[in-house]
């Protein structure tokens, strides 16, 4: 998500909602830079907590350990969660693990947020 201003971001998110309601889903699993830490004050918080409430969506968040950060700038040492993954609430309960990669040879001030989930498939044929 771009974080240069709240109208380019509340456009974004305007998008993706149009988006997904044009299409016939049952579950949505949405992942990446919110450049939003939910521990934080940001303006947007509400706005992207809506966006969330509308699709039915479930924050993962709390399948991190606390005090997790996806975002680090060592020059500085600033740090913060601003990448997430939400789901639909009807698949909440099949989320097995969320993880932060951090491993050394990552070329981006951004670690990566790994979702483990466990779903059944349902093969459909069409006559």
């Amino acid at each position: 998500m771009t974080c240069v201003d709240s109208d380019e971001y509340l456009d974004c998110l305007a998008c993706i909602l149009n988006d997904i309601s044009e299409i016939d889903y049952r579950n949505i699993i949405i992942g990446g830079d919110f450049n939003i830490d939910f521990n934080s004050k940001h303006p947007l918080i509400n706005v992207l907590c809506s966006f969330m409430n509308d699709l039915v969506l479930v924050n993962l968040d709390n399948k991190l350990p606390s005090g997790a950060v996806s975002f680090r700038v060592d020059t500085s040492g600033a740090s913060s969660l601003v990448d997430h993954f939400f789901v639909s609430k009807s698949i909440s309960d099949c989320v097995n693990a969320v993880e932060i990669m951090d491993i050394g040879i990552n070329l981006s001030n951004h670690c990566a947020v790994v979702l483990e989930l466990s779903l059944l498939l349902q093969k459909s044929f069409t006559v």
